[in-house]
């Protein structure tokens, strides 16, 4: 006897083992196929389960097309947002992080990251954590980590209140520290933070920002994605 739940089962596990479709995205697939079989035997002159489910899959499409049309159902808000972290991330690595005020020599943020590696600091992980968001840009089944989002969330706002208070207080703290305002003849060497630092810092919370659009949007896949897909199926 033909078990229609014993056969959905297997058909998720294709769908697992085939595509990069999430968790939340192959729930939503399943209850349309379930749905899309019940109007199938409603339209069978002799109902059929067994050949009600094969004509929904077959109206659901393959692994590989469902992948790509709920990857475009995503395409507006995260994606777009994602993608503009990563091009404030890349425009930082060339622009100045920190300026010395007794000579305007400026560094910038890749010879800030090639000094971080070489001398294995803590300050380079932000970076190297950032880079865990590249498969994302391509396939939505990856980074679903909450500790991703959360560490470079909370790695960039840090880094915001840090860079807002020394620009406020940078010169003022170090002439109090070292005890010489009002003396002449000496110069109090300070940097002031460049316009790297401030779009590397900020690429972090948008590429946070992006990820947790991009969850919320995994809990309710849109209805126009599941048209999409019914409509390419129902071509084949």
């Amino acid at each position: 006897m033909f078990d229609l739940d014993r056969e959905v089962g297997l058909w998720r596990e294709r769908q697992e083992r085939t595509s990069s479709l999430a968790a939340a995205e192959l729930d939503e697939l399943e209850d349309h196929l379930r749905a899309r079989v019940n109007l199938e035997m409603e339209l069978m002159a002799v109902p059929s389960r067994r050949r009600a489910f094969a004509l929904a899959c077959e109206g659901l499409g393959e692994s590989a097309a469902l992948s790509r049309e709920f990857a475009k159902a995503g395409t507006p808000r995260w994606r777009k947002l994602l993608i503009a972290g990563w091009a404030m991330f890349g425009a930082s690595f060339f622009l100045p992080v920190r300026v010395w005020n007794l000579n305007d020599v400026a560094q910038y943020g890749y010879e800030v990251f090639r000094d971080q590696v070489t001398d294995l600091s803590l300050l380079v992980l932000p970076s190297l954590f950032f880079l865990l968001t590249i498969p994302t840009l391509w396939n939505a089944g990856h980074a679903r980590g909450r500790w991703l989002r959360g560490l470079l969330g909370v790695t960039g706002m840090a880094f915001l209140v840090f860079g807002v208070v020394y620009s406020v207080w940078g010169g003022a703290m170090w002439t109090a520290l070292l005890g010489i305002d009002g003396l002449t003849g000496f110069n109090v060497v300070y940097a002031s933070l460049g316009l790297g630092f401030w779009l590397w810092t900020s690429s972090l919370v948008v590429a946070a920002i992006a990820l947790q659009l991009r969850a919320r949007h995994l809990k309710r896949v849109q209805p126009a994605a599941l048209s999409s897909v019914s409509g390419e199926g129902a071509l084949q």
